[in-house]
């Protein structure tokens, strides 16, 4: 399968409720954003081998990073992470990387 690129280079502000979301899908890159004020910066709902990296996540009421069911084979490479009430949530999934 080919390389989904969902998000890249963006500036994402007081945005919706997540800053960044994707689901169902299989490598898929998250890069380059800037996300603040989101009830969670980046949200993986079961998506396979997705790489989130160089990413700034600041003030989440929630998560700054959530993956959640079946995000296997997954890697976190993240350039900030602050003022999130929690960093990082990984539920349900296995075999992953990250290096903060």
């Amino acid at each position: 399968m080919d390389c989904l690129v969902k998000d890249t280079d963006n500036e994402i502000n007081d945005h919706e409720l997540i800053g960044v979301t994707t689901g169902f899908s299989y490598k898929t890159v998250i890069s380059n954003n800037i996300i603040s004020n989101q009830f969670d910066g980046i949200y993986v709902y079961q998506s396979i081998d997705t790489t989130i990296s160089h990413n700034t996540i600041t003030y989440s009421s929630e998560f700054g990073v959530l993956l959640r069911n079946e995000c296997d084979e997954s890697a976190i490479f993240e350039k900030s992470l602050s003022n999130n009430r929690f960093c990082i949530g990984i539920f349900f999934s296995i075999n992953f990387t990250m290096r903060i």
